[in-house]
Order: C-alpha cells, then sequence, then structure tokens
C-alpha cells in the first residue's frame, strides 16, 4: 500500500520500451527468435498498428491484418517482397474486430491460403 508521502509514476513513466524506435515502413525487428515486429500506417488519429508474426512450424502465424485500404496492401506487398519475401503465412489470428486489426483478413488469407 502507498503512503501519502510516496511518488507514484504514471503508467506512461512506469512503462519501459526494449526499443528507442519502431520500424519503419519497410523494416522487420525480430523482438525475440521467432517473434517478428511490424508496424502499419493508418489513416486516421491512431497513426499505426502493430502486427505480429509467431513461427508457427513451417511457417509463420500472423496476429491481425492491418487496416483494408490500398495503403496497407501496398504496404504489406512491399514487406512481402523484401524483409519477409522468405515468409509464409500458415495462419491468420484476429485479436477484436476493429477494422485496423481484421480489416485485410480477407487479402491475407486468400495470399496465403491460410485459414483465418
Amino acid at each position: 500500500m502507498h503512503s501519502k508521502t510516496d511518488t507514484i509514476q504514471s503508467s506512461a513513466e512506469a512503462l519501459r520500451y526494449p526499443w528507442e524506435n519502431h520500424p519503419g515502413p519497410d523494416q522487420v525487428v525480430e523482438v525475440m527468435p521467432g517473434v517478428l515486429w511490424v508496424r502499419l500506417k493508418l489513416p486516421f488519429r491512431l497513426n499505426h498498428v502493430n502486427i505480429y508474426l509467431l513461427a508457427d512450424g513451417d511457417g509463420w502465424a500472423m496476429v491481425d491484418s492491418g487496416f483494408g485500404n490500398e495503403e496497407s496492401i501496398a504496404a504489406w506487398t512491399a514487406l512481402f517482397e523484401g524483409p519477409l519475401a522468405h515468409v509464409k503465412i500458415t495462419r491468420l489470428i484476429v485479436t477484436h474486430s476493429h477494422p485496423d486489426h481484421v480489416g485485410l483478413a480477407g487479402w491475407i488469407v486468400e495470399r496465403f491460403n491460410c485459414p483465418l
């Protein structure tokens, strides 16, 4: 229990991030072996969505898909032709139904012929 004289940090001050910078639009960050981090731009106030790829047998499970617009499709296409050229998506896991998480689910499932 905190006393009135204890200093309590705000939530933002208490957070510690292991990376100073997030991945750029053409970059993938290996968080740890078997976990990749991608950050896609969004066309509204919340300006990005974090997407993770998890090692899954002979491929990768994608957690969330990004917003369903041409800019996000172009970003994924560049990533799949660049730093993710070796990646085969074996399944897509969508965490919730917000458009920045589920928007490209159909596109990903069709492109990789994987289950949702």
